[in-house]
């Protein structure tokens, strides 16, 4: 949880400033985690949900859709 929290989050939000522009994926990928913070507090819990991420596959357009359907459902949800 120390390197989620302390190394990997500034990594990933930090991003932004070393894109080229606002139209790039390091921007973007930059502005998405300046904006979260990681709520997981527990390593186990952390390891049992990238276990789920890696057994998604994106091979197809059906997979790539499916995800974004449940993606936008969670988004709404959300608020």
């Amino acid at each position: 949880m120390g390197f989620v929290d302390g190394q990997l989050f500034p990594y990933l939000k930090g991003f932004k400033q070393r894109a080229d522009n606002a139209n790039t994926i390091e921007y973007k990928i930059g502005e998405i985690f300046s904006e979260i913070k990681n709520k997981i507090q527990r390593g186990y819990s952390l390891r049992d949900a990238l276990e789920k991420v890696d057994s998604l596959r994106f091979r197809s357009q059906q997979e790539k859709h499916e995800l974004s359907h449940l993606y936008e459902a969670k988004i709404k949800k959300n608020g």
